[in-house]
């Protein structure tokens, strides 16, 4: 880059809005989870990051929800351009993925609540008003911790293939990756702060609005900044790491509010002494691209095989409802999480729609995602994944990166459910054989999908090196 095109500083403003939904609603993250929020056990925040250089603007909108349809970005990416003149490809929507916030997505049985996302898209709109009028100017820096106290992996291989239980053998991201802005006199004006563990601690039985261990770590840093500086969380890819909520037994426990504390205080921590040990970037200048990316699922399953799944799925209805001694032989912690009632009869409704849409001649062999890069200069980037990431692509995309501080957010701009690594589909679990349905998806992704992403993303970031960020190119 020209010397002539770097900046030191930018315009930045910033706006917190409280999202807290009504109690009674129904939370999201866990089909046992089946009874409506009684208490709220902390709030909800959307905050909203408006960034302006070289006379264009920016937003990124970090959110404590679980995720978003790409029906609800496409409407507000809409209005966000109609009312601010902020393009598609500038706005960055980034859920921190909560498991114990309002119904946003359809997910199994449970469906969006369309008061609640009409409410939170108006405050989003609406936040960008408020930002603008703290627009200063910044200087970023950056900087990188690590803990592996926060996050284990998930995965277990075991007698009855890959199980939802501790691995702590299996792969995490530790790092911990922050971005610092300052006012020109030194005062912190926002932190950015992105890390990759699912905020899943509390147990199913919680019935409570919580924003997790992410809500706790940004009240923590925030108190010991003065109480003014916002912190946005962007979550990584986490789609095979768990919070480590460890009972005495060894697995998983079915966490309460103080360990959401724990966690919180820990990433706390990290993240503080991270901050005070940042470096300031040369060239701040902010660009962004975003490009519609075809993701292809594996082989779609025939009529022949929904049919016989949608009977397969009622027969383990019947038999949770009613456990032999066989079946209650084998219940380790990842039935007694599940809810198998609840899970086969979700089940039963998937394949029941699947069978209809391929009967009518609707259905595709693929589904449409946006991934994009919001990039500083020549050292950092955001990059925007839609979708539940494992941690080894999250890795090796760090590691193909041109860019040193490259942080990887998962969920961002719509959700396509979990993208596992080709080493995971081969070896099936969870994520590979069931989620899929509960987003309404026909199949799992193809393993193909990992180098798919490679070579998008870092098309994007080659491409923010020279462009001026206004594209937006769709792959239909």
């Amino acid at each position: 880059m020209k010397a002539s095109q770097m900046s030191e500083t930018i315009h930045a403003g910033r706006a917190v809005t409280r999202i807290t939904p009504p109690l009674g609603i129904r939370l999201q993250g866990s089909i046992t989870r089946d009874q409506p929020a009684w208490r709220v056990m902390d709030d909800l925040y959307a905050k909203t990051l408006l960034l302006e250089s070289g006379g264009k603007r920016f937003a990124l909108i970090t959110c404590d929800v679980i995720e978003f349809s790409r029906e609800f970005v496409e409407e507000l990416r809409g209005e966000i351009e109609a009312r601010h003149s902020i393009p598609a490809s500038h706005l960055m929507l980034c859920p921190s993925h909560t498991h114990t916030g309002p119904p946003t997505i359809r997910l199994g049985s449970v469906l969006p609540d369309p008061d609640y996302l009409a409410q939170l898209r108006r405050y989003m709109v609406g936040s960008l008003l408020s930002a603008e009028r703290t627009m200063t100017d910044v200087a970023v820096s950056v900087g990188r911790g690590q803990t592996d106290r926060v996050g284990m992996n998930r995965r277990l291989p075991t007698e009855r293939g890959i199980r939802q239980l501790p691995n702590p053998d299996g792969i995490i991201d530790p790092e911990v990756q922050v971005l610092r802005f300052d006012r020109l006199d030194g005062t912190p004006f926002a932190f950015l702060v992105n890390f990759a563990t699912h905020p899943t601690t509390l147990g199913v039985h919680v019935y409570q609005v919580s924003a997790d261990y992410p809500g706790r770590m940004q009240r923590i840093v925030e108190q010991v900044y003065g109480g003014e500086t916002p912190v946005y969380f962007t979550q990584g890819a986490c789609g095979d790491v768990k919070a480590a909520a460890i009972g005495e037994d060894g697995n998983f426990k079915e966490g309460e509010e103080e360990d959401i504390d724990r966690l919180g205080r820990i990433l706390a921590g990290e993240v503080i002494k991270t901050l005070e040990d940042c470096r300031r970037l040369v060239d701040a200048q902010v660009r962004a691209a975003l490009r519609t990316v075809r993701f292809p699922y594996v082989e779609m399953p025939a009529e022949e095989e929904l049919a016989r799944l949608i009977e397969f799925h009622r027969r383990e209805v019947q038999r949770w409802q009613n456990p032999d001694e066989e079946t209650l032989g084998g219940i380790d912690w990842e039935d007694k999480h599940i809810n198998r009632v609840s899970m086969h009869e979700d089940m039963v409704g998937w394949a029941t729609r699947m069978l209809d849409a391929t009967r009518r001649g609707t259905m595709k062999d693929h589904a449409l995602g946006d991934v994009q890069v919001l990039r500083f200069g020549e050292e950092a980037a955001l990059v925007g994944v839609p979708g539940e990431l494992f941690s080894e692509i999250g890795l090796e995309l760090k590691r193909r990166s041109p860019l040193p501080n490259t942080m990887i957010c998962g969920y961002t701009n719509g959700t396509l459910g979990y993208i596992p690594s080709r080493k995971a589909v081969q070896e099936g679990g969870y994520e590979v054989a069931d989620a899929y349905k509960l987003y309404g998806f026909p199949a799992c992704f193809h393993g193909d999908t990992e180098e798919l992403l490679y070579r998008e993303t870092t098309s994007l970031i080659e491409e923010t090196e020279s462009r001026d960020g206004e594209m937006m190119r769709r792959i239909e």
